[in-house]
């Protein structure tokens, strides 16, 4: 995820790595390829990307893609409860098994206590395991004090975040 402290409300971008299954395996033949998530406290809103060894996907293929992806909303919560983007048009175009695949999606907090995320690769040749992340809510305290350890006051403070060390 592009964000593991995080907040009720706020867009989350995850990302997904995994390799294209091989096409055969004894007498297996490669039919389906899928990224299944089951995240918590997340409602899944967006497919923004697909690409293969690190090459955006075509906005034809994109646009495929798009419109199998299957998102579970639970009535009661908000919260997606299964997300699954059906990758199957790249066994369709022959992307080589072992390439890399990167699914970028978007999905809004749905908790004031974070969120959790499971996600799996499925496919007809091989068993992929599963890879978990999570994020929570906290808060920070700052207290700027001079030498005797008094506090200084009016003192200001400016509090950003390190985009590339995340």
């Amino acid at each position: 995820t592009n964000d593991i402290f995080v907040h009720r409300g706020q867009n989350v971008t995850f990302t997904v790595t995994t390799q294209m299954a091989p096409y055969k395996n004894g007498d297996e033949t490669l039919k389906t390829f899928k990224i299944k998530d089951t995240p918590t406290n997340l409602k899944v809103t967006a497919l923004k990307s697909v690409s293969v060894n690190g090459t955006p996907v075509d906005a034809t293929t994109l646009a495929a893609i798009q419109a199998a992806v299957s998102n579970t909303i639970d009535d009661t919560t908000g919260c997606t409860t299964e997300y699954v983007v059906d990758l199957t048009k790249l066994v369709t175009t022959n992307v080589a098994a072992g390439s890399t695949i990167e699914i970028q999606y978007e999905a809004t907090v749905m908790s004031d206590t974070g969120y959790q995320n499971t996600a799996t690769a499925l496919a007809d040749t091989v068993t992929y395991g599963n890879d978990e992340t999570s994020g929570t809510e906290g808060s920070v305290t700052i207290k700027k004090v001079g030498k005797n350890s008094a506090p200084l006051n009016g003192a200001q403070f400016e509090l950003l975040k390190d985009t590339e060390k995340d």
